[in-house]
């Protein structure tokens, strides 16, 4: 199960990868027109959800960039993003990163 909800994050990491933006830190939205956070709708819940995912997702970049091994990294990036790396020993690499990212994850609290 762990590997499993590993192999999720690093998907949603993955489309994040895809579809980055800058992100300001200001709202898309004036002030004037927000709840202002007294009123949770539905719009201003998944705003809230897409803020959570944003900030995972950049948690699981840092782990994924503190790899002690360049193997390591060129192998989550080459599963995921399929970026195109000659590797000696593929699958021990992604796996060593897999097993090193489990613990990471644990630690930064984005995986129970």
């Amino acid at each position: 199960m762990s590997e499993e909800s590993v192999h999720f994050l690093l998907i949603e990491w993955a489309e994040w990868q895809r579809r980055y933006e800058v992100y300001t830190g200001y709202p898309r939205r004036s002030c004037g027109m927000d709840a202002g956070g007294q009123v949770v709708t539905e719009e201003s819940s998944d705003e809230q959800q897409e803020e959570a995912k944003w900030q995972r997702c950049a948690i699981v970049d840092r782990c994924i960039d503190d790899l002690p091994v360049p193997a390591q990294r060129a192998a989550i990036h080459r599963r995921y993003l399929s970026s195109v790396y000659q590797m000696r020993d593929y699958p021990a690499s992604l796996a060593a990163a897999m097993a090193l990212l489990l613990v990471a994850f644990r630690r930064k609290g984005i995986l129970a």
